[in-house]
This record gives structure tokens, C-alpha cells and sequence, in this order.
């Protein structure tokens, strides 16, 4: 791992791949996915985080993604204040959505990030669908490998 600039010790959230069947794979072909959860906590930065009454969900890790995402129906659930409103840009043109001060907690690694989020509908086909997509402004936090000769999948954090 020394040829990712990775320092000894650091944790990782396992990526893996969401298939057509509902399920995850250790190793593609499928959607790269981590399990997270969105929540808000007044309290971020107080210490170490377990996840009390949320259920985690598959997570995209979409590195063509600048923001942050998640269904309406996620960030009602995890009760994300609204903090303004934004004309975003998908394959379909423009939207209009709601922007939200969330946090991201991924439940490998114990870590959370005070993020934005924006409230898109997304594919939620209930336990398997990606309610939740992290993009750049979680990524760049950390370091993301996706070394597909070794089949080393991780995204690790800071």
C-alpha cells in the first residue's frame, strides 16, 4: 500500500459493488458502494459516534459527483436543517432542490463529516437502492483507492 501514500494504521471504509440482484460484491462489476448512514449532530466533533436508531444504507461513491445527495425521504429521517436552496445540474437539465447541513457517518471507520447535502430524487428502491450519494466533498477528505489490478477497493479517511 506504501505506493498510495497511505499512512500505516489508517482506517478504510470498504467499497463494494451493489449488483442488479440487490446484493454487494467484494469486487466489480456493480456500483461502488460503501455503507453509511446521513444524520445530523448538533454535537459533530464531540468524540466517537455510533449510529443510534439510524439504519445504514448503500452509499454511492460517485467521484463525478461535486455535492453531496440524498432522497427528500433520507434527509426528512434524518432531520437535516435546511440551510438554502440551489438550481442544480443532472442528466435530465436543471432542478430545482433544497440544500441541508447533514453529516455522514461511516460506521467502518467511526468517522463523520459535516457536510452539505442537496435533496435529490434518486433511485431508492428500499433496502438496496442508493438513497445517499457521497461525492467530491467527502472524497477529497480522504484518499480513495480503487486499484482494480489488485482488487483493492477503500475509501480511506482522515
Amino acid at each position: 500500500m506504501n505506493g498510495y501514500a497511505i499512512p500505516e494504521g489508517a482506517k478504510f471504509a470498504q467499497i463494494r459493488f451493489l449488483r442488479k440482484d440487490g446484493k454487494a460484491y467484494d469486487r466489480p462489476p456493480g456500483r461502488p458502494v460503501v455503507i453509511a448512514a446521513l444524520r445530523y449532530d448538533p454535537e459533530h466533533g464531540g468524540g466517537p459516534r455510533t449510529i443510534n436508531g439510524l439504519k445504514p444504507v448503500y452509499a454511492l461513491v460517485d467521484t463525478g459527483a461535486d455535492n453531496n445527495y440524498a432522497t427528500p425521504k433520507l434527509i426528512a429521517e434524518a432531520g437535516c436543517p435546511q440551510i438554502g436552496t440551489a438550481r442544480l445540474r443532472n442528466g435530465g437539465g436543471w432542478t430545482e432542490s433544497t440544500q441541508h447541513l447533514a453529516h455522514i457517518f461511516l460506521p467502518e471507520t467511526g468517522n463523520q463529516y459535516e457536510t452539505d447535502v442537496f435533496s435529490s430524487s434518486l433511485v431508492d428502491d428500499g433496502d438496496h437502492g442508493e438513497s445517499l450519494i457521497i461525492g467530491v466533498l467527502v472524497i477529497k477528505t480522504g484518499r480513495l483507492v480503487m486499484d482494480f489490478q489488485d482488487n483493492i477497493y477503500r475509501i480511506y479517511v482522515a
